[in-house]
């Protein structure tokens, strides 16, 4: 097997079966939109994709090596028009006020019609995100967005649909589901949310990996605070 630079980078020339998408790349099913810093690798068994050892085909997301490469087009798409559901997990998600216009009225709206809405925001004052705060190298930053958020949400609070509760969990990733869509953004070691990997998928794409990220939420949820009108949460 030789090797040829693509990019400046050396990669093995893919044997019979196997499938190479180089920078700046990413895949989406058999789609390709524009994207930066990806290496996407896909085996193939003759009929698209190669099945484990349990038989479980894998499955193939929308994903972005770094949430500032996701366009803020897919997150507007993403919150415009929830029918069911909204569960938010985040630790301050500041970039949701800043760039998406009205969002929390969008909640807000949802919530007025049925839709059931529940948000989790990192706790301010919870000891997780000082230690958050010093693997990420920013200090009280991280602090101070989410008491930036809780700030921003607690006049809404007691809003009939909306429920907001703080957290003090280790957070590996950020969850954005709407409906039968998630947004996943996950947490590397030491790297700020906005610097590391997105995946967005539907229920449908992978149930099993569905249900983790649910019941995930579901654990958080059980053991966070509700958050009252004053900004204060309470057991």
């Amino acid at each position: 097997m030789t090797d040829e630079s693509r990019h400046g980078l050396q990669i093995p020339r893919p044997s019979a079966g196997v499938f190479c998408l180089v920078a700046p790349v990413v895949a989406v099913g058999v789609d390709v939109v524009a994207a930066e810093d990806v290496v996407v690798v896909f085996a193939d068994d003759g009929d698209g994709a190669l099945p484990s050892a349990d038989g479980a085909r894998p499955f193939m997301p929308t994903v972005y090596s770094a949430r500032t490469q996701m366009p803020i087009s897919v997150w507007q798409q993403h919150f415009a028009d929830p029918q069911h559901s909204v569960d938010i997990l985040v630790l301050a998600a500041t970039f949701l006020f800043d760039t998406l216009d009205g969002f929390v009225d969008t909640l807000v709206e949802a919530a007025g019609r049925g839709v059931g809405v529940r948000l989790l925001v990192g706790d301010p004052d919870g000891p997780s995100l000082t230690l958050r705060g010093e693997e990420e190298g920013i200090g009280e930053a991280v602090v101070a967005r989410c008491r930036t958020t809780v700030e921003l949400l607690a006049p809404r609070a007691s809003t009939p649909g909306l429920q907001i509760r703080t957290h003090q969990t280790t957070l590996y990733a950020s969850l954005f589901r709407v409906d039968d869509r998630i947004i996943v953004n996950f947490h590397i070691y030491g790297s700020p949310g906005r610097s590391n990997p997105v995946m967005v998928f539907a229920r449908t794409d992978e149930p099993r990996l569905w249900a983790t990220f649910e019941q995930a939420f579901d654990r958080v949820w059980d053991n966070a605070k509700p958050l009252n009108d004053r900004g204060h949460s309470f057991p």
